[in-house]
């Protein structure tokens, strides 16, 4: 059995739609917000590879119309599971961006529920990423990134929302090491 499902969501941003563009069209970049390692190949070959931990997910890019939309999808699994993210940029009325988002496909087997509740929460943390990406360190790369898997504890919940949220960040010059 599979479970179809979207989660879309959006985030104005104090950026152009080129450098919202840039955060989510360019490897290291989204490598810098994101998890994993991001290889995105544009047109005619379209495709992006994300690295996490010995796993990998191999998507096409279905539309590509920089700097307004970026569309991949994964390949459909035997049994129907499949994943495609959506990106829409627009210039905001008075200057800044906005960027929606969506998450679509199919979920399948006995932890179809449990995973698209992890992407009820997950996903709109990652569209505010990008925001404070964008906000604080915008065109920079990450020299290292984390990514920490464990189990699912009440607290962790609370220090992800207050995460997605910060109300600052300390100053740091570029050439710094600065931590968060």
């Amino acid at each position: 059995m599979t479970d179809a499902f979207t989660i879309d969501d959006e985030i104005d941003v104090d950026a152009t739609p080129v450098q919202a563009w840039q955060a989510i069209s360019i490897g290291p970049r989204v490598d810098s917000r994101f998890v994993g390692r991001n290889e995105i190949e544009p047109p005619p070959r379209g495709s992006i590879r994300t690295e996490l931990d010995g796993f990998a997910l191999e998507s096409t890019i279905t539309a590509w119309d920089p700097p307004n939309r970026l569309v991949c999808r994964s390949s459909e699994d035997t049994d129907g599971a499949f994943m495609e993210f959506g990106w829409r940029v627009e210039q905001r009325a008075g200057g800044g961006a906005t960027v929606h988002f969506r998450d679509r496909g199919r979920l399948a087997g006995d932890h179809g529920q449990a995973e698209y509740e992890a992407l009820k929460r997950g996903d709109p943390m990652y569209v505010r990423k990008l925001a404070r990406y964008l906000e604080y360190f915008n065109g920079q790369i990450a020299a290292h990134n984390v990514a920490v898997q464990g189990p699912l504890v009440e607290g962790r919940a609370v220090l992800v929302g207050a995460a997605a949220d910060w109300g600052s960040v300390p100053e740091c010059a570029n050439g710094m090491r600065c931590m968060l």
